[in-house]
């Protein structure tokens, strides 16, 4: 049967007041409870007003609604992400991601940050949108590859200065093309994923000065 929007909304509620107070209690990082009341003045300090009261009915589930912005102040408060809040990862087998569909907390986190663009058992056949989030995600890490490269190709080129000096010209040679191979195996793969970004309709995140050839590369 389906739920109500009140319904529904409570369930959420009832979710996160649960993980909120664990970590009000349990998951403080310096190890100390965070009472109620302190919470709430945290989230008053943050900019959204809040009151004990608010926070004692969210934790025994009998506040029926939670907004997003809400909720991702209390993360904020609390020194968590507001993911953790709503995917009890590692504390419970099961989270209601949809009414009437448990998965795994780690799945249903997957799936809201959008590096799983699907749920498991959900039909493959069906289209989906390409996932910004997963795009992005692949773009950072390829960012992160370029700078590894670029600190090997580093050394490289400091035995070439070394090869320079004994007038090793040969090995000067060598080591150029090493490093020229290293930029360049990490530069094209960087490059594809800020094409499909933009054929995605997305805006690729800006490069550092010193990789800006890639973009120029492409346009040409």
């Amino acid at each position: 049967m389906a739920l109500t929007v009140d319904e529904w909304s409570a369930g959420i509620a009832q979710q996160v007041g649960r993980n909120v107070r664990y970590f009000r209690e349990e998951g403080a990082p310096d190890g100390r409870k965070v009472t109620a009341q302190a919470l709430a003045d945290r989230c008053t300090e943050l900019g959204l007003a809040m009151d004990r009261t608010f926070v004692a009915k969210l934790e025994k589930g009998t506040r029926g609604t939670l907004t997003i912005g809400q909720l991702i102040v209390l993360a904020r408060a609390l020194r968590v992400s507001p993911v953790t809040l709503l995917f009890p990862i590692g504390r419970q087998d099961s989270v209601e991601i949809l009414p009437g569909k448990d998965v795994a907390p780690f799945e249903a986190l997957l799936w809201f940050t959008g590096e799983a663009d699907a749920l498991p058992d959900d039909d493959g056949d069906q289209p989906k949108h390409v996932e910004p989030v997963t795009l992005y995600r692949d773009h950072q890490r390829l960012v992160d590859a370029f700078r590894d490269r670029q600190a090997e190709a580093r050394i490289v080129l400091a035995a070439a200065s070394t090869s320079m000096r004994a007038d090793d010209f040969a090995g000067v040679d060598r080591s150029l093309n090493v490093a020229g191979r290293m930029l360049r195996s990490a530069e094209e793969p960087l490059r594809k994923v800020r094409q499909r970004l933009r054929e995605a309709g997305l805006t690729p995140p800006p490069l550092s000065e010193d990789m800006a050839s890639i973009d120029k590369e492409e346009n040409a």
